[in-house]
């Protein structure tokens, strides 16, 4: 193979350095025919080529079947694209109920194809084509929602999803990056509709927030990237305090959870970690995640932390935390007895 030159080189090196894959892996490719998918598979073909890598790859492709003209016209280009690489491609269709609506339940049934797609070509892991801007978008929009340094941490380079790996290999690409790329090699792709429907928050984000900051800082996009790279790090430093935490409290991690805590070691804790492990603790209890809003949690740390006792605060209809002198306890069943308000 000659040498690779331009975003082909820097990519592959990026592979070495980071070693996301193993040497004669076999990847799965999602590819939806867009334009970051293609220009994806494409770099991974080339890179894949070398006497180092040797990749078994397969292109899949998902028909959502939510846009049906559309989406012909994408498993059409796929097909076109997986011949010219010489890739094997599987494509699958999702068939949702009447019921399913949300971009959630989507994404679940489009990873059980994954899934079950990998499992039959004894694939390893699932690449996909999030990129620098993409990670920027995710920055913004946990941002405005409110989230904390898990969420603000957006997504990693490799997650683990059951017996697969999940590796997005062009997080430090740009987007402008994969067009040129995209130009040069003189590949075609298909542009999504939905996209340009500015009344999802994240298109919104995309099509005029991002493009207004960048007018005034033109590298907000790795600075994001770098954010949420810090709040990964500042995440896993806080997990590893909370972890500690649980042990020096002697809870159980598997089996029924603990419902009662000794308030004494709770207060000595330092307030992020107590916050983290608050949620943790509740949610392992059954407390719906959404339910757990970051004023509840500072509400029940302050309670903890101050010196009245008696104190009941309420988290949904059947599930409270009472503070006493000593302890305190997640109760499943709410007592008779009107909340109290915090001091």
């Amino acid at each position: 193979m000659p040498r690779p030159t331009g975003l082909i080189q820097q990519l592959d090196q990026q592979l070495h350095k980071s070693r996301l894959f193993r040497r004669r892996e076999h990847l799965l490719i999602a590819c939806s025919g867009g334009a970051d998918s293609v220009a994806l598979a494409h770099l991974l073909a080339q890179i894949s080529r070398s006497n180092h890598w040797q990749w078994k790859l397969r292109l899949v492709h998902i028909n959502h079947r939510t846009r049906p003209e559309e989406n012909e016209l994408e498993a059409l280009l796929v097909r076109h694209l997986a011949a010219e690489l010489g890739i094997p491609l599987t494509v699958a269709t999702l068939r949702p109920s009447c019921h399913t609506r949300s971009e959630n339940e989507l994404r679940e049934l489009r990873w059980k194809k994954f899934h079950a797609i990998a499992a039959r070509h004894r694939c390893t892991c699932v690449v996909t084509a999030h990129h620098a801007d993409d990670q920027a978008e995710t920055v913004l929009l946990r941002l405005m929602r409110g989230a904390g340094t898990r969420g603000l941490g957006a997504m990693a380079m490799m997650r683990r999803a059951g017996p697969l790996r999940v590796v997005r290999p062009l997080l430090k690409i740009e987007k402008r990056q994969l067009l040129n790329y995209l130009q040069e090699h003189h590949l075609k792709w298909r542009e999504d509709s939905s996209n340009r429907d500015l009344r999802h928050l994240r298109n919104h984000i995309r099509a005029r927030i991002l493009p207004a900051i960048a007018a005034c800082q033109p590298q907000i996009v790795p600075i994001l990237a770098t954010t949420a790279l810090q709040m990964r790090r500042i995440d896993r430093f806080i997990r590893m305090q909370v972890k500690q935490l649980t042990s020096e409290l002697g809870i159980r991690t598997h089996g029924r959870p603990t419902r009662s805590l000794p308030r004494e070691i709770l207060r000595s804790a330092d307030p992020v970690v107590l916050t983290s492990f608050i949620r943790r603790w509740l949610i392992a209890n059954g407390v719906a995640a959404d339910r757990l809003s970051f004023s509840k949690l500072e509400d029940i740390r302050r309670s903890i932390v101050r010196r009245k006792s008696g104190l009941i605060i309420e988290l949904e209809a059947d599930k409270t935390v009472r503070i006493e002198r000593d302890v305190v306890q997640f109760i499943p069943a709410s007592p008779q007895i009107r909340q109290k308000g915090l001091p």
